[in-house]
């Protein structure tokens, strides 16, 4: 065969996976795939091109061994782990994952949204727009969160009374509850469609990322900016810790803007930053 159906949930190949395939032409492979062995197009003397959908990170030795000179490679812009060797040694073509008609490749959130989106951590609010610039809700951080930890099964009670089962930020916000990475804004409520504030996404990124980490040594000393003391009593440890860890940082003119709503495109840089 010159070609082969590869299945969309393939995350990692073994060695020798495609040795002495000599018709083999082509080959695309999925966005979560992150792992090749040894030699794992050996002897593909045929193969001139092959498109990977993701970020590869972990692969053997021998890779490309016995393949033609004109073997072409397709890969997110975004991707890291290609631009070392062997990936080198072979011609590389780029694309962009998240072709956003909002999205310019000037600005300067560019490439923290096409890393989020290539992640499947954040999708569009439509087929071509990104929308960068409006308000991330509070219900939309806690779905980015749920998809980074793989959106893991959850049976705990839900302990809010306007996160109702039909709506499509339920599972992430019961289970962000049960984790304890989330709080309510009052009595039984979350409010999920409130916009989410720097303060409350410190509170948030740091009760999730510290399941990891312990960030408490990191909490920087924020008397630097001058609306410190703008910070609401229960958010100041978060983000001093969140400073500390580079998740949040100040504005130019020396400020943290605690009760400015934070937007999607900020919301993406700071994700890629774990």
């Amino acid at each position: 065969a010159t070609s082969v159906s590869i299945p969309s949930t393939l995350v990692s190949v073994g060695s020798n996976a495609f040795d002495g395939c000599i018709k083999l032409k082509s080959l695309s492979f999925p966005q979560d795939l992150y792992k090749l062995g040894n030699y794992t197009f050996n002897g593909c003397s045929s193969l001139t091109s092959i498109q990977f959908g993701g970020d590869v990170t972990n692969y053997g030795s021998n890779i490309f061994q016995g393949c033609p000179s004109s073997l072409t490679i397709t890969r997110p812009f975004c991707a890291k782990g290609f631009d070392q060797a062997p990936w080198t040694s072979v011609k590389q073509k780029t694309y962009n994952p998240a072709p956003f008609s909002d999205v310019s490749s000037k600005a300067w959130y560019y490439n923290p949204v096409s890393r989020a989106c290539m992640k499947g951590f954040f999708s569009g609010t439509s087929r071509t727009t990104f929308s960068p610039n409006i308000a991330l809700s509070r219900a939309m951080i806690v779905q980015v969160l749920y998809s980074m930890e793989g959106k893991p099964a959850c049976t705990a009670e839900n302990p809010f009374t306007d996160v109702p089962e039909n709506k499509w930020y339920h599972d992430a916000i019961v289970w962000a509850s049960s984790q304890h990475i989330v709080s309510g804004t009052g009595e039984n409520t979350f409010s999920p469609e409130r916009n989410l504030t720097r303060e409350q996404a410190a509170v948030i990124l740091t009760a999730f990322a510290n399941r990891y980490h312990d960030l408490s040594m990191m909490a920087a000393d924020l008397s630097r900016f001058s609306d410190a003391g703008d910070i609401s009593p229960w958010a100041v440890q978060a983000m001093r810790q969140a400073v500390g860890a580079g998740l949040i940082s100040g504005t130019p003119d020396g400020k943290l803007n605690p009760k400015k709503a934070i937007t999607r495109a900020e919301a993406a840089q700071i994700i890629v930053t774990y």
